[in-house]
C-alpha cells in the first residue's frame, strides 16, 4: 500500500525542487534522533554490594521514567517502582546487562483508509524511532552502568492470527524486515525480537484460546470499539462479529501473557501503560501504539517538524507528501510521510 499522499506544491519552486528541500529538512531533523552507536562489547564490572546495587537500580528506574521515555507523571510512576527496581537489582549485583521486554504489537499496522482495507505488513519510520528511543536510553544508561542493557521486542503475532485471522506468513515477513532494520542501524547486539510464532506451538495456542473463550464475557460494544476492531481486522464487520472479535482478543491476550511468561525474564514495557506494565515512548513525545497506524512527520506553521501517529482518524486533516528515506534513515524504512496544512489529497 502507498500512503495517501500528494506532491508538494510551493510557490515559485518546481515540485521536484520543493520535494528536495523538504527532504533536506527531514534529514536535518532526524539527525537529531539518529541511532546511537553503542559500545561494541559489553563492559563488565565487579560484583556489587546490595546497597550500591540498590542505588544503581533506582537510578535506572529514574532514567526509564524520564519524560523522554515515559509520559506518566511522578506520582503515577510510583506504583511501578518496586517491581521494576527489584527486577534490576539482582542483575546489577552480578554486574550483568539488564534485560527489558517491550511489546510492539502483532507484526503489522492497521490501515489508514476509512474502508479499513490494506493492512500494512512493513516496517517504517515508527520502528526506526523505536530503535532510536532504545538507543538513546541505552547510551544514557551506559554512562553510569557499564554493562548496559538489552531490549527484547515482543511481537504477539499468534494473538493477531487467533483474533483477526492475520496470516502468520505475513507477520513473519514483517519480523524479517524488522530484523534487517535492526541490523542496518547496528543494534543487533542489544536489540532482539521475541516472536510468539517462533517460540510457541500454534496448535496449543489455538486450543488454549478456545478454552479461555468459555470464561470470557463481553457485552455490547461502542461504535468506537467496533471501529477499532475493523481497523485491525482490515475490513468492515457487523456488531455481532465485532463483539465476537473483542471476546477473542481478551481470551488471546490472557493466553499470550500466560504462554510467553517463561521467556519474559525482566520488566515488561508497553507503549501505553497498563496496570502491570510501565510505558516506554515509541517516538519522541509519543504516547500511542504505533501499530494503530503509521508514524509520520508534521510540518507546523512555524516550519518545525514533529513526529505524529497517523491513523484513519487524522489522515484527512493534512496534506501528505511521500518521500524516499533521507539520511540518516536506511532504505529499510521505505517511504516517509510528511504532513502539511491544506486540503488532503490522494495520489
Amino acid at each position: 500500500m502507498e500512503p495517501m499522499m500528494a506532491g508538494l506544491e510551493c510557490e515559485g519552486l518546481s515540485p521536484w525542487l520543493a520535494r528536495d528541500r523538504l527532504s533536506e529538512m527531514v534529514s536535518a531533523y532526524l539527525k537529531g534522533y539518529g541511532i546511537t552507536r553503542l559500545a561494541a562489547e559489553v563492559r563488565e564490572v565487579a560484583a556489587l554490594g546490595p546497597g550500591w546495587a540498590d542505588d544503581v537500580a533506582e537510578r535506572v528506574f529514574g532514567l526509564l521514567t524520564h519524560r523522554d521515555f515515559c509520559y506518566l507523571g511522578r506520582s503515577r510512576v510510583e506504583g511501578y517502582r518496586r517491581p521494576v527496581v527489584e527486577a534490576f537489582r539482582g542483575r546489577v549485583e552480578r554486574g550483568e546487562p539488564l534485560v527489558l521486554f517491550y511489546d510492539l504489537g502483532g507484526g503489522y499496522h492497521a490501515s489508514l483508509r476509512r474502508d479499513w482495507r490494506e493492512l500494512m505488513f512493513r516496517v517504517g519510520l515508527g520502528e526506526w524511532f523505536v530503535l532510536s528511543q532504545i538507543g538513546r536510553f541505552l547510551d544514557r544508561l551506559q554512562r553510569f552502568y557499564l554493562p548496559g542493557a538489552e531490549f527484547r521486542i515482543v511481537i504477539d503475532n499468534l494473538c493477531a492470527w487467533a483474533v483477526n485471522d492475520i496470516p502468520i506468513a505475513r507477520t513473519e515477513a514483517y519480523v524479517s524486515q524488522f530484523r534487517r532494520l535492526i541490523a542496518a542501524v547496528r543494534l543487533e547486539r542489544v536489540v532482539g525480537l521475541l516472536v510468539e510464532s517462533e517460540v510457541l506451538d500454534w496448535g496449543d495456542y489455538a486450543e488454549a484460546v478456545e478454552r479461555e473463550l468459555r470464561v470470557v464475557e463481553v457485552g455490547p460494544i461502542t461504535n468506537q470499539e467496533k471501529a477499532n476492531v475493523e481497523r485491525f481486522l482490515g475490513r468492515a464487520c457487523d456488531g455481532s462479529e465485532a463483539e465476537w472479535r473483542v471476546a477473542r482478543y481478551r481470551a488471546a491476550g490472557r493466553v499470550s501473557d500466560r504462554l510467553i511468561a517463561p521467556w519474559i525474564t525482566g520488566p515488561r514495557l508497553t507503549q501505553r501503560a497498563s496496570d502491570r506494565t510501565l510505558c516506554f515512548r515509541p517516538f519522541p513525545g509519543g504516547d500511542s501504539r504505533i501499530q494503530a497506524g503509521q508514524v509520520g512527520l508534521v510540518l507546523d506553521g512555524d516550519g518545525e517538524l514533529r513526529p505524529v501517529l497517523v491513523t484513519d482518524r487524522n489522515v484527512d486533516r493534512l496534506r501528505w507528501v511521500s518521500l524516499d528515506p533521507p539520511p540518516p534513515l536506511p532504505a529499510e524504512v521505505g517511504v516517509v510521510m510528511v504532513g502539511m496544512s491544506g486540503p488532503a489529497a490522494s495520489g
